[in-house]
């Protein structure tokens, strides 16, 4: 926690110290007061956009991206910059340091990168979301090392986990850090970590429910119905749902199943692959509509009734 506190405060004093040009500084005020620094008509503007960014391989290429000063109003730009544009100030998100091994005999390798976001306007909810981002990373290290221990040279095993996709909104920020893990035959994983800038804090699923609300089953028979009905279009489609002849197949998610959440605040519960499908499906989603959650949202929950 230490080096990732220290790290934080190392770009934070760099990146205040800059001074930009004039020209920059103007069209920095002009970004931060909301108008984009353009002429450009108020319809072609949107509150919130899914943005891909960009892996930055490493502290030194982190703290270059950080420290860029090169932004302009534009959204491709701040894409290329890996920074996410939001009430005027720019949050980004960027490879904090990246765990690389590869054993002598060649047979298992890693590439593990721990991100860190940075100009989230609560200190106390970045510091969070960063030690989550944390915690996670280390334990996909002790999970590998483990794997490799147990392995020896007999094994083989590849493990890769980098920044996926970023939705940011005015009222959240969702990230995802995808991760694939191969040990004859890979298998894709998916973890997103959700933010409510009001609520000041890192959202599991429950938390968008009332209490006492069974969340679960309402969301379990949305995605149930949502794979019969593409079974009773293609009986090839890959779900397997539970039945006499499947017992081990899909019922219902789990209390704390990832998800995410889109630009209009609808609710996507998110699987990794061979959960809840054949792997050939990869990693699965599905948008469960507000009238499946009819009375069981929680008050001021992010998610549209």
């Amino acid at each position: 926690m230490a080096g990732l506190k220290e790290g934080m405060a190392r770009l934070r004093a760099a990146y205040e110290a800059i001074t930009p040009p004039d020209a920059l500084s103007a069209q920095l005020s002009a970004l931060a007061a909301g108008d984009g620094g353009s002429a450009a008509p108020a319809q072609n503007k949107k509150p919130g956009r899914r943005i891909w960014l960009r892996r930055v391989a490493g502290c030194a290429a982190a703290a270059a991206i950080a420290l860029t000063i090169t932004v302009n109003s534009s959204a491709a730009a701040a894409q290329a910059l890996g920074g996410v544009p939001v009430l005027g100030a720019v949050v980004r998100v960027v490879t904090f340091r990246t765990y690389r091994d590869q054993t002598p005999a060649g047979n298992a390798e890693a590439q593990i990168d721990t991100l860190l976001a940075h100009g989230l306007a609560d200190a106390a909810l970045e510091e969070q979301l960063n030690q989550a981002f944390a915690d996670d990373a280390e334990a996909l290290i002790a999970r590998y090392e483990a794997d490799i221990a147990e392995l020896g040279e007999t094994g083989h095993e590849s493990v890769v986990s980098s920044l996926g996709r970023v939705t940011a909104t005015k009222r959240f920020i969702s990230i995802e850090v995808t991760t694939t893990i191969a040990q004859g035959s890979a298998q894709q994983l998916t973890r997103w970590y959700t933010v409510d800038r009001e609520a000041g804090r890192l959202l599991a699923l429950a938390d968008l429910f009332r209490p006492g609300a069974d969340y679960v089953e309402a969301v379990s028979a949305e995605i149930r119905s949502q794979m019969q009905a593409a079974l009773d279009a293609d009986p090839d489609a890959g779900y397997f749902l539970r039945s006499e002849q499947e017992p081990e197949g899909f019922w219902q998610i789990r209390p704390d199943q990832q998800f995410t959440i889109t630009e209009d605040g609808e609710l996507v519960i998110c699987f990794d692959e061979a959960e809840a499908a054949v792997a050939a499906m990869g990693t699965l989603e599905f948008t469960i509509p507000s009238r499946a959650l009819s009375g069981l949202l929680a008050a001021g929950c992010p998610l549209s009734a």
